[in-house]
């Protein structure tokens, strides 16, 4: 049977695909070169994540009547619970601040534009206002020199936005052989580009400005990108199934381990193994941790 992109489970075994790789882009960073820097793609499926949240809101939002605050301290708990952990442990163990853990504050930032937009009928479904508010994120960055996260996280969560609005329109554009065509390979195409530019372009005149438009080019390209391929070669998989799961634990525990693994191990593809599998396995751990916590919280209330 044909699966869709937007399915809860295809969406929960992406998001896994998606950690895994984030993680083992952010392994072979160290002591790799080319032309294995071509899998290190971490921020493309940064910007799956951020397609998927802003799906999700779009649905609670309409399954909850306007997306009311008990919704949004309720999300905002979620995330900032596990986030305080891992930054506690990072702290006890004297490394430096985790900063790839930019991702969790940009969408708790999204979550609370989101919730405010939606206390204004008026804006919440106008098209204009989205475009307005991501071309005002852009402005931010060219002026504040933010870097490229911003690129990362804005246009997939429009995406997002749109999809469930747009649903009919992009399962006909899907359905295009045409489509499926062209997507699959012009992305590849400039991704290729991209990483040629990065890897040995720096000396370029202007090379900022040509590689801040690939970045904001290639993210929603490859959000479509692997929505096309899914839903050509999608197996069920009870090993992403895993990985979706602790997918957050994922993120934020990945750095941790790096430092702690590849000052002690010589050999990089040694570091890069011990890595992935010990990450995995203190994901996992702290997944059911954060799921216990969660329930005895959860449960309180009906004490009283």
């Amino acid at each position: 049977m044909k699966c869709n992109f937007l399915d809860k489970n295809t969406a929960l075994q992406i998001k896994g695909l998606a950690a895994f790789w984030v993680m083992f882009g952010h392994f072979i960073a160290s002591g790799f070169s080319w032309p294995m820097q071509l899998l290190n793609a971490g921020f493309l499926w940064v910007g799956i994540f951020f397609f998927f949240s802003a799906y999700g809101l779009k649905i609670k939002s309409d399954q909850t009547e306007g997306y009311p605050l008990k919704a949004l301290l309720g999300q905002l708990f979620k995330l900032l619970l596990p986030y305080i952990i891992a930054e506690t442990i990072f702290i006890i163990l004297n490394q430096t601040s985790n900063s790839i853990l930019w991702y969790v504050w940009h969408i708790l930032f999204y979550y609370v534009v989101f919730w405010i937009v939606n206390r204004f009928d008026r804006i919440k479904e106008n098209n204009l206002f989205w475009l307005s508010l991501f071309v005002f994120y852009l402005a931010i960055m060219f002026i504040t020199d933010t870097g490229t996260y911003w690129y990362i996280s804005s246009s997939p969560l429009l995406m997002g936005l749109a999809a469930w609005k747009y649903s009919s329109i992009i399962d006909k554009l899907r359905s295009n052989l045409k489509y499926k065509i062209t997507i699959c390979v012009v992305f590849p195409l400039l991704y290729l580009i991209m990483k040629y530019l990065e890897l040995f372009g720096t000396n370029l005149p202007y090379f900022g400005y040509i590689i801040t438009l690939f970045y904001l080019g290639i993210v929603p390209l490859f959000v479509l990108f692997v929505s096309t391929v899914v839903e050509l070669i999608h197996r069920d998989s009870k090993i992403l199934n895993f990985l979706g799961k602790i997918s957050y634990e994922l993120y934020l525990y990945q750095m941790i381990v790096k430092n702690l693994i590849y000052p002690i191990v010589d050999n990089a593809w040694l570091a890069l193994f011990t890595s992935l599998l010990l990450t995995v396995v203190i994901s996992y751990i702290m997944h059911l941790l954060h799921q216990v916590i969660f329930h005895i919280i959860k449960k309180r209330p009906s004490q009283v």
